[in-house]
């Protein structure tokens, strides 16, 4: 069985939406998944759509919650993004669980195209590398913050 791959895309500020941000990611992904030899089933994505100000907003991102749907349907393997921080950039580990969990709990990997990395669930490696990407991204946005 050939593998069913999900692009996630998203900005998160109408400066990156103005700038084509999605239209560059949009057509990275779906080469990105072509030479990893997988069938891309659905692309989701979030235009625009911050998270800075918490659960409010990210119950806004219709991309992500559909994803989510996507997954709980167990219709996916894996979620290729462009890097981490298209997901989340926060710090706040409960904002983390509600993006990452329904990933986690119906078993979608993630794969990250500008390393190469593949996130599996209760694997050290993938432990690591979310672990590392998330401390980068809420690094980044503590950085712009001050």
């Amino acid at each position: 069985m050939r593998t069913r791959a999900a692009i996630y895309a998203r900005v998160s500020s109408a400066k990156q939406k103005d700038s084509q941000t999605i239209a560059s990611q949009l057509s990275t992904l779906p080469e990105y998944c072509k030479r990893q030899g997988w069938d891309v089933v659905a692309t989701f994505v979030d235009d625009g759509k911050s998270a800075k100000d918490g659960a409010e907003l990210l119950a806004a991102r219709d991309g992500l919650r559909r994803l989510h749907a996507a997954a709980a349907r167990g219709e996916l393997d894996v979620v290729a993004v462009v890097d981490v921080d298209r997901f989340t950039r926060s710090e706040y580990l409960d904002e983390r669980g509600a993006v990452y969990g329904p990933l986690q709990r119906h078993g979608v990997k993630i794969s990250v195209a500008s390393t190469g990395s593949l996130i599996e669930w209760g694997t050290d490696t993938g432990d690591l590398l979310l672990g590392v990407g998330n401390m980068q991204s809420s690094g980044w946005l503590r950085k712009h913050r001050e």
